[in-house]
């Protein structure tokens, strides 16, 4: 599934659908969207649960550029976000109780904004085994860990 021409550096708007309707969501990402942050609090806000794992690089991204959304999608209990320690070999993976959607690389590393999508459980459940996976090489990050680092920065700014 790829994106319409006028939505290429969005979330596809079908896949947009499906995870308005899911219960919960699972992602593993190792680039930044932009639609994340306003996405994933929207979905949270509404009852999804919702569970990100990505790579250190896109998580400071978040905490610098979009910490107000990191600070009130880490305040509910029914969101968690895991900052991955190894490498992660795909672009992305969603996984809800719905559908499964992985996004790949191409050979030479450039990404293209598109998507395999899958309904059948099997898919589901190597989605669900994909993200364990990586959950298992991961440390999950707190609101009061978010909250401790932006003191200790605003201590070390201000010392200099």
């Amino acid at each position: 599934m790829e994106p319409d021409l006028d939505r290429v550096y969005e979330t596809p708007k079908k896949i947009e659908e499906k995870l308005v309707i899911s219960t919960h969501v699972m992602e593993i990402s190792s680039y930044f969207n932009p639609a994340y942050p306003s996405t994933y609090v929207e979905l949270i806000k509404k009852g999804t649960g919702v569970s990100l794992i990505i790579t250190k690089p896109v998580f400071e991204r978040l905490r610098k550029e979009y910490s107000s959304a990191l600070q009130e999608y880490l305040s509910r209990e029914n969101a968690k976000i895991f900052v991955c320690d190894c490498p992660i070999r795909v672009a992305s993976s969603v996984v809800t109780d719905r559908f499964m959607a992985l996004s790949l690389f191409y050979k030479n590393g450039i990404y293209h904004n598109h998507a395999i999508v899958s309904q059948e459980e099997n898919a589901l459940k190597w989605g669900e085994d994909l993200f364990l996976h990586y959950m298992k090489n991961s440390k999950e990050i707190t609101e009061k860990e978010i909250t401790e680092k932006e003191i200790t920065e605003k201590e070390i700014t201000e010392k200099d």
